[in-house]
């Protein structure tokens, strides 16, 4: 039996996202695992495959469990994910626990809601040319890069899949109207078709799905009723048993959250603002502002420092917001008669809502960016439209898709490098330390100066690597630099338990890494000039410090710095992770004065040295 046209089309458009997907995406197939990954991918190997131990396994160790820090309790996150974390044991098992099988999953779940983009897009605008285009512009999104190749971001594809489904099996149960093309004169819609409760169930389904993903699921009720009252433009009477239906899904899902959690435990800075925290309006506004430039306008979402970049320099972050505001509402006139396109800008308040309080990460704009996609399709149909009566028309639509492919493309490939090169800097970090480093033992304690923040969950990765068990790492001092130590830096061994940390031009905990630690502080002042501060088995002094940040750092440990099962790492201009050796640290009574700065790597340190080497 002969295929037919539709299915034809249908197949080709399936075909050129998926080859949209693998060219924005496919780099991600070889970066391995990176940060959160290493937690969750112990987590899901260590525990079972019952309800209880998959929600246990939702969590993520921040300070502690995976590195400690000095100025900081110990402190994590709990989630609610069962699903989500099963689907990724599943997947983990399936992959024979290999991240290139992880990563080949995310890529075919990304493709899955382009696909499902393009059917929504479909249905708002009427033709499946700008379908396809709706679903080419959510698989090149350039904010999806991080959301796509960290296995870590997966419940936030996962999420977006069952939404996704839940608005499509809603649409139809509603009888939302479709779209007529955009470049013919609107006519009276068809009549509403009886409603068919298969529909809802399937929407019930996916929400419940949905649920158990991602608690940003949260807010699909609301996209439904915004549906119902901007779409169908009827009365809301007819669809209270199925809000009824919804509501009692949504409060079963806060009793299960509330009783697996024990609570409804909300973490602090620096990953949430409180509604009593005084700067949460002008964060929330922000962030607003932040996530549409980065929708329409591709700019670049850094986790935290991004968004602490913008309110430094207000003028940049509103001139750009008034600026994509004022397209969307260019926009808005020209497809006044469509009403639908209010929708879809609703779509991206709602679903951008839940995560507003939270900091800024790109995978916050991965459900938000279906908006984004369908609006600017709809855009390039009303560009295209016979109703502008212009002959240029429709080349410059041509031109326009063509110009938004390659900017797309290229951005994708930029930020993925970008990404690529941070995962670099783990890697090369775990290398340095189990291959040129000593031998590192099960219970072994690992100490690191100036780790970059790249490489914070070097401890778990560490255990990976080697095969060992309960490694306990301590972080005493952060580099500056978020990817590697851009500074010079002194390293004393006062007396055989005591070691001097210091630097002579940089600040420790200045800039926005500075702000992230005094966040992350829980008593005050922590980094004032003279404090002492207990933690685990060393003592530490902020031996001199002033408004700018710490300058120099005096740690004194339990038992003697060259213990055989302490290992100490330094990160330095030459090295991300250079192996010191306690037994050839000169000290003081060995150093001349002054000291004067020379250049060295650790690898050529002697007992003989007369000066204090500069790293």
């Amino acid at each position: 039996m002969p295929m037919s046209s539709s299915a034809k089309s249908c197949l080709l458009i399936a075909a050129a996202t998926a080859v949209l997907v693998a060219l924005g995406h496919a780099w991600s197939i070889r970066s391995g695992l990176f940060l959160d990954d290493h937690v969750h991918y112990q987590h899901l190997k260590q525990t079972g495959w019952s309800y209880r131990q998959l929600t246990d396994a939702s969590r993520l160790d921040i300070v502690g469990d995976v590195m400690d820090l000095w100025f900081a309790d110990q402190a994590g996150l709990r989630f609610y994910r069962p699903l989500a974390f099963l689907l990724m044991k599943i997947e983990y098992a399936a992959s024979r626990w290999q991240p290139t099988g992880m990563h080949l999953f995310s890529l075919l779940w990304h493709w899955l809601c382009a696909l499902l983009v393009g059917y929504l897009g479909w249905l708002s605008i009427g033709r499946r040319i700008w379908a396809a285009i709706a679903a080419g512009i959510f698989a090149l999104h350039p904010a999806h890069v991080v959301t796509v190749q960290w296995i870590a971001c997966q419940t936030e594809l996962m999420v977006t899949f069952f939404a996704l489904a839940a608005v499509i099996c809603y649409w139809h149960y509603a009888g939302w109207p479709t779209a007529q093309p955009i470049d013919q004169t609107p006519t009276n819609p068809p009549r509403r078709p009886p409603p068919r409760l298969g529909w809802l169930v399937g929407a019930c389904a996916a929400y419940i799905a949905a649920l158990g993903c991602r608690e940003n699921a949260v807010a699909i009720p609301a996209l439904l009723l915004a549906g119902d009252l901007l779409l169908a433009r009827r009365r809301l009477r007819p669809q209270l048993p199925a809000y009824a239906l919804l509501a009692v899904l949504t409060v079963a899902f806060l009793l299960l959250r509330h009783h697996a959690l024990g609570g409804f435990p909300l973490p602090g800075r620096p990953y949430l603002v409180g509604f009593d925290d005084p700067d949460f309006l002008g964060f929330v506004c922000a962030k607003f502002a932040y996530c549409l430039l980065a929708l329409f306008a591709f700019v670049p979402v850094l986790p935290i420092g991004g968004l602490v970049y913008f309110r430094a320099h207000p003028a940049i972050l509103w001139t750009g917001f008034a600026a994509v505001l004022a397209a969307l509402l260019l926009v808005s006139w020209a497809l006044r008669r469509r009403l639908n396109l209010t929708y879809w800008l609703l779509w991206i308040l709602l679903s951008l809502g839940p995560m507003l309080a939270v900091f800024c990460s790109p995978h916050h704009l991965y459900l938000p960016a279906v908006g984004m996609a369908i609006i600017s399709a709809a855009a390039l149909a009303a560009l295209a439209g016979r109703w502008h009566q212009r002959t240029t028309a429709r080349p410059a639509a041509t031109f326009a898709v063509i110009a938004l492919a390659a900017v797309q493309g290229l951005l994708c490939w930029a930020y993925s490098w970008a990404y690529r090169a941070s995962t670099a800097v783990e890697d090369l970090l775990v290398t340095e330390v189990v291959d040129y480093g000593p031998q590192i033992n099960d219970g072994d304690t690992l100490f690191f100066i100036n780790l970059p923040l790249a490489g914070y969950y070097v401890t778990p990765a560490i255990e990976q690597a080697t095969g060992c068990d309960k490694l306990h790492g301590y972080a005493l001092t952060i580099a500056p630099s978020v990817l590697r130590m851009n500074q010079p830096c002194r390293i004393t061994r006062l007396s055989p338990t005591r070691l001097s940390i210091r630097l002579d031009q940089g600040r420790y905990f200045a800039g926005a890494l500075g702000n992230l630690a005094r966040q992350l502080q829980t008593t005050q002042p922590a980094l004032s000039q003279g404090r002492r501060i207990s933690h685990g088995p060393f003592e530490v002094t902020i031996a001199q410090a002033d408004p700018q940040g710490v300058q120099e750092l005096i740690f004194e440990f339990a038992k003697p710095l060259a213990s055989p099962d302490y290992h100490f790492f330094l990160g330095s201009r030459l090295r991300l992770a250079g192996p010191l050796d306690m037994n050839v640290l000169p000290e003081p009574a060995a150093i001349a004065k002054p000291r004067s700065q020379i250049g060295s790597d650790p690898s050529g340190w002697s007992p003989t040295q007369q000066q204090a080497p500069t790293y």
